[in-house]
């Protein structure tokens, strides 16, 4: 192959994955925006802060939380800590994870976001079903929880137009819990 060839294509793959990027970024703004949540970090809400819910789980050294569906925070292993998370944003957003196959093909992004304590769940893979499944192991691995645990988050599982417009726009949900669409 002339070395012309391979640059080119080196190139075209950085711009891929800043595209892919951009687009996760843009894609979690546009959905934030668009359901006017004013998120406050919840250290700094006035008068009594949002409950802790022991979930009847042990967790060492546990100092992250995750905020739950009725309004409280649960806590996970300290998943801020681990050498693998990046806040490759700011300190707001932080990238949990990323999969991807050999070929260098993105599966999922995992997002955790400081100022409401929400975890998002980008599918990036054109197998849904699959990229979803691959995310959840992974989730439960970082999170230090159970599916029943899981399922009380707030965990939204988000697919980009670029890869489905169908699904587009929508909280997918997990697989296991109630109310998820199915794939």
């Amino acid at each position: 192959m002339p070395v012309v060839f391979q640059i080119n294509l080196i190139m075209k793959k950085i711009i891929f994955y800043i595209s892919l990027l951009t687009i996760i970024v843009i894609g979690v703004t546009i959905w934030n925006v668009s359901f006017n949540r004013e998120t406050v970090p919840l250290n700094e809400i006035p008068g009594n802060p949002l409950p802790i819910v022991d979930v009847g789980t042990s967790y060492p050294n546990t100092t992250s939380y995750v905020a739950a569906k009725n309004g409280t925070r649960v806590p996970v292993r300290d998943f801020l800590q681990s050498p693998s998370v990046s806040n490759a944003f700011d300190e707001a957003v932080y990238v949990l994870s990323t999969s991807a196959t050999t070929e260098g093909r993105v599966l999922y992004e995992i997002f955790y976001f400081t100022t409401d304590n929400t975890i998002v769940i980008s599918l990036q893979d054109y197998d849904l079903a699959f990229a979803r499944e691959g995310a959840e192991n992974e989730l439960r691995q970082v999170l230090g929880v159970t599916d029943n645990e899981l399922c009380s988050l707030e965990i939204r599982v988000t697919v980009p137009g670029a890869v489905s417009e169908e699904y587009s726009g929508r909280n997918l949900g997990l697989s296991f819990c109630v109310g998820n669409v199915r794939l």
